[in-house]
């Protein structure tokens, strides 16, 4: 292609209104005639589980959690922080809703044993 062809595309493209791929997950739909260039494509992971979506287990722990005095409660939180890099139940994987589950049925045997 000459160079006056070139400059005259390249002035048509700024006149024609731009196209920008902004915010989670934005998608460009069209048809397009001859060669495509593919300049970004963003993909993300689905959002974390929401508060609605608990398992079975996590509300298990979540009870059993309201059930221990502070200071037990905060030994546990603790636990979670240090093991699992999170205070929150939610976040927790399944094994680790487990391990988490044992922990606090640990504390609250030892309550029973010491009363």
């Amino acid at each position: 292609m000459g160079e006056l062809p070139k400059r005259l595309l390249a002035w048509l493209a700024r006149l024609l209104p731009q196209q920008k791929v902004q915010g989670d997950g934005a998608i460009q739909v069209g048809k397009v005639e001859g060669d495509m260039q593919v300049v970004h494509q963003h993909f993300y992971a689905p959002p974390a589980m929401r508060a609605n979506e608990r398992t079975a287990a996590q509300k298990e722990v979540l009870a059993m959690l309201k059930q221990l005095d502070k200071p037990a409660r905060i030994k546990v939180l603790d636990f979670m922080r240090r093991e699992f890099g999170t205070g929150m139940v939610i976040e927790l994987a399944p094994e680790q809703v487990f391990r988490a589950r044992r922990y606090v049925e640990t504390i609250n045997s030892r309550k029973r044993d010491s009363a």
